[in-house]
């Protein structure tokens, strides 16, 4: 089996069980040899449970989110030029 397919069809059946939020957030721990991810976290509430907790006070952390794929295209944190021009023209103007 193609991992690919695989990978595809283990995403259909998790989205079906319960729908994926646009945005979580990840803490990435980087270390002399690796990187280590913590999470998903839903939102700051978690994140901040996450580092009450004193085994976790070592995580040195840089906090990122992540963007599901389900996600609409309107609401992406990166657009292209020509998808802003067209729906958000204001941006575009001048200041004169």
């Amino acid at each position: 089996m193609n991992i690919i397919f695989k990978f595809k069809s283990i995403f259909k059946k998790e989205l079906a069980k319960e729908p994926i939020q646009d945005y979580q957030f990840i803490i990435h721990h980087q270390r002399a040899t690796d990187r280590v991810f913590f999470g998903p976290f839903k939102n700051y509430e978690e994140l901040n449970k996450f580092f009450q907790n004193s085994k976790n006070s070592g995580v040195q952390h840089c906090v990122e989110i992540l963007i599901s794929p389900t996600c609409p295209k309107e609401q992406y944190w990166y657009n292209p030029p020509k998808y802003l021009e067209e729906n958000h023209s204001y941006l575009f103007q001048n200041s004169d």
